[in-house]
């Protein structure tokens, strides 16, 4: 996979002290991968049609990095904004001096901005944005579908934390080198916000509802038109929301898979826990 430039360091950076020799750094980084930087194709969609963002706001807080046994790493706080739309990945902080070791335990939060300070690789009238509307989350862009064009700008006030989080090949969490560095990237997902369903392994990338749901026909499609349409006026085989009782509308469907974006160094899966 193609990976660009890193961008300068601008968070704040958490330090522990090592114990002893050895000890090491952990670089955290995020990335929003091709599908968000670029666009994502219409191959990869079951209805066809095409995706490109041209923003994708994410705000970041309490990074923590601990053993399991209770070692403490370290933490960076936050809130910090990222586009993930700019080309990456972007440096979030670097935690040095830590004991060289696995640690096993580390989550972050995805949530409002409310008190964000600026930072991040975020525009400054981006993250001014994100604090006055509360948004954890906000993507814009185009959808294209059977020749016709309509353009989406969404945002989201949910609040999540990712834990348990392990890589692909599922091992917990990330490993301190002795000497050297580590790496925990934050992936982002955007190609989430357009599965068909929240529980089932066998989701695939859908565009016709969300097409569709411009009932004003301005070809803007807003969160209020995708409110509006109820999930039981969907295809019956898709949309499902598992045991999500409170998942009525599509833009509730959007809303909840905005809180699954969050992969830990690629393809790495983590525990979404609502707060």
């Amino acid at each position: 996979m193609f990976r660009p430039r890193s961008l300068a360091l601008v968070a704040a950076v958490a330090t522990t002290a090592a114990t002893g020799c050895g000890g090491g750094d952990l670089a955290i980084t995020t990335f929003g991968e091709d599908f968000i930087e670029t666009a994502i194709p219409s191959e990869f969609f079951a209805d066809g049609g095409s995706v490109a963002f041209s923003k994708f706001l994410v705000t970041f807080s309490e990074m923590t990095v601990n053993g399991a046994d209770g070692k403490v790493g370290g933490e960076v706080a936050g809130p910090v904004v990222f586009d993930l739309h700019e080309a990456g990945p972007a440096e979030v902080a670097t935690l040095t001096g830590l004991e060289a070791r696995r640690y096993e335990d580390i989550s972050v939060a995805v949530g409002p901005a409310t008190d964000a300070t600026l930072g991040g690789n975020a525009a400054s009238d981006d993250v001014e944005f994100m604090k006055a509307q509360g948004f954890s989350v906000f993507v814009e862009g185009s959808v294209s579908q059977n020749d016709v064009d309509k353009t989406f700008a969404w945002g989201f006030s949910t609040n999540t934390r990712y834990v348990d989080c392990e890589l692909e090949d599922g091992s917990l969490g990330v490993v301190v080198p002795p000497g050297g560095a580590g790496e925990w990237q934050l992936t982002i997902h955007g190609d989430h916000l357009f599965y068909d369903d929240l529980a089932s392994e066998d989701a695939v990338l859908r565009l016709s509802a969300i097409m569709a749901a411009d009932s004003n026909d301005d070809d803007v499609i807003d969160i209020g038109e995708l409110n509006a349409v109820d999930l039981t006026s969907l295809p019956a085989d898709q949309y499902g929301v598992g045991g999500a009782s409170d998942v009525l509308s599509l833009g509730d469907f959007v809303g909840a898979l905005s809180r699954t974006l969050v992969h830990h160094t690629g393809e790495g899966e983590c525990t979404a826990e609502k707060r």
